[in-house]
């Protein structure tokens, strides 16, 4: 019998071999490439995440506070990203470098490549792969590991459910809002590659560094709110360029120079300030008329100097003012008054030098007048009595004189005056009793004279009644007792006589009471000592104890 392995033609032994060199090959890729993923869960393992979900395969749905932070290639973590991985729209950021493993970018596109558990097809939704990188850009740069509030942040849903963010119809993220919610890092450059972003606020925060000069790019930007940070620097000469803006909040912050003029092209500005920083120079007013929208003007503590413009009277539309603690001198523009909407004047603790404009008299919207800390002369325009929606009245700290008009007596509104430090001659006004809601009546270091009215009865809202280094005389009226709200009583350095009414132990939330200096004798009422008790209120009880008995006095 012959052997029929000799009759096979060679061509199908050659067939043979290659098949199965060609299984081989396949089987060799299939255990490669189950290698590689065996591989990268390794190391979304033994990365150094700070919480539980590191892999791209997390089954955390909320996403909550998944934060990576990335090694170099020696410790087995994937390679850096080259132009091959990320889209050029990402490498070519200014200021952003993906490239260099110390960077909070850096850790944002490998977390893109190999963690993000949403799996997004970079070819099909470049816009959202953009997105995502950007605020993960910005979750690693200002310490997202951190923030109080970080729903979502760096899990599977849409970037646009994430805490702090909102997006337009086309899923395009429109709206930045994380405020105080312990950001710390310097500005991230990526936000401004959100071309469509028209709401960034993100003050109480601790972001340090300059502003941005590329935050004129974001052209469609209708508020920015930045405040109570940690900027430096100037701000950027180019801001002129947000067109569009409507709300600027840059206060408290480390901001320096000048207040630029070009601020005056922000025509659409309705909200501007820049208090508690360390700009320089004068009043803005004088380039920043063409804000007829403002309604906000906020330039307080800085050290600003120069007389106050009489262009602000320009500001048809404003309701808030506040140029107080700079180094404003020369007289009050007597154009103030031709801001009728004004509801809060805040120009106290400068080195103005002029009489109060009875042209103020015309601000019937107002609501707060700070003139306080200043070097104001003459009375005290009865025009003010005008000013039927006024809630606080300080004039303190200035060189006033004449009484306290009586046309006050139409301030029905009023919650607190303090016009202490004055040199005021007068009679204690009774009408300053009718007051159903003051809560202030702060009148000491003064010239006032005479007795304290029963009619103080009336004032039953009181919480701080400061009478002290008067002239003041006679008795303390048993009506106080009706101040059931009162909580400081002084009446040092007067001239007020008798005895101590056993009626003041009615008064059961007084923490403070001053009486030294005055012609009182006696024995401090035991009912009212009792104040003074483990459960009771008084705090402090001052007296003269050589004339007055007084074992529960705090101070002699």
């Amino acid at each position: 019998m012959s052997d029929t392995r000799n009759n096979v033609p060679k061509f199908l032994k050659i067939s043979c071999v290659l098949i199965v060199l060609i299984i081989c090959s396949l089987s060799l890729l299939v255990a490669l490439e189950f290698m590689e993923y065996q591989k990268l869960q390794g190391q979304a393992e033994t990365g150094t995440p700070t919480s539980t979900n590191s892999s791209k395969n997390s089954s955390d749905v909320d996403g909550n506070n998944n934060t990576f932070e990335f090694n170099d290639t020696e410790s087995g973590n994937p390679p850096a990203p080259s132009p091959l991985t990320l889209p050029d729209e990402i490498l070519n950021i200014p200021g952003s470098d993906v490239l260099d493993p110390s960077t909070p970018q850096y850790n944002a596109s490998q977390w893109l490549l190999y963690y993000d558990p949403a799996n997004i097809d970079f070819e099909m939704d470049k816009t959202k792969v953009i997105q995502r990188f950007i605020l993960a850009s910005v979750y690693y740069n200002l310490e997202g590991a951190y923030w109080p509030q970080a729903e979502g942040w760096l899990g599977p849903r849409d970037e646009c459910s994430w805490y702090g963010i909102a997006c337009n119809d086309q899923n395009e993220i429109v709206r930045i809002v994380l405020v105080d919610d312990l950001l710390n890092g310097t500005f991230p450059v990526e936000i401004i590659e959100l071309e469509k972003l028209e709401h960034l606020d993100l003050h109480n925060n601790n972001i340090g560094g300059p502003p941005p000069a590329a935050l004129a790019n974001l052209t469609h930007l209708k508020y920015l709110d930045m405040s109570g940070n940690a900027l430096v620097g100037d701000l950027p000469e180019n801001l002129y360029n947000l067109t569009l803006l409507e709300h600027l909040n840059l206060a408290d912050n480390n901001l320096g120079g000048i207040i630029l003029p070009e601020l005056g092209h922000l025509k659409s500005l309705k909200f501007l300030d820049l208090s508690a920083n360390t700009f320089t120079g004068h009043c803005p007013a004088k380039y920043l008329y063409n804000l007829t929208l403002l309604e906000h003007l906020g330039v307080a503590e800085n050290n600003l100097e120069g007389t106050i413009s009489s262009e602000l009277g320009l500001f048809e539309s404003l309701t808030k003012l506040y140029m107080a603690e700079n180094d404003f001198n020369g007289t009050l523009p007597t154009e103030l008054g031709q801001l009728t909407l004004l509801e809060s004047l805040h120009l106290h603790g400068n080195r103005l030098e002029s009489n109060i404009p009875t042209e103020l008299g015309q601000l019937t919207a107002l609501r707060e007048l700070y003139l306080d800390n200043n070097r104001l002369v003459g009375p005290i325009p009865s025009e003010l009595g005008e000013l039927i929606k006024l809630e606080y009245l300080d004039l303190f700290d200035n060189f006033l004189t004449g009484d306290i008009p009586d046309t006050l007596s139409g301030l029905q509104e009023i919650m607190g005056i303090d016009i202490h430090n004055n040199t005021i001659k007068d009679e204690m006004p009774l009408f300053l009793f009718d007051f159903a809601k003051l809560e202030d009546l702060i009148l000491y270091d003064n010239d006032f004279s005479g007795r304290i009215p029963p009619e103080i009865g009336n004032a039953t809202a009181l919480v701080r009644l400061l009478l002290n280094n008067n002239m003041l005389n006679g008795v303390i009226p048993d009506e106080i007792d009706e101040l059931k709200n009162l909580e400081e009583l002084d009446l040092e350095s007067n001239q007020f006589n008798d005895q101590i009414p056993d009626m003041l132990a009615n008064l059961e939330k007084l923490r403070v009471f001053f009486i030294r200096n005055n012609f009182i004798t006696g024995e401090m009422p035991s009912s009212f000592c009792s104040l003074r008790s483990p459960n009771g209120s008084l705090e402090e009880l001052w007296a003269d104890c050589e004339e007055v008995v007084c074992d529960c006095c705090t101070k002699c």
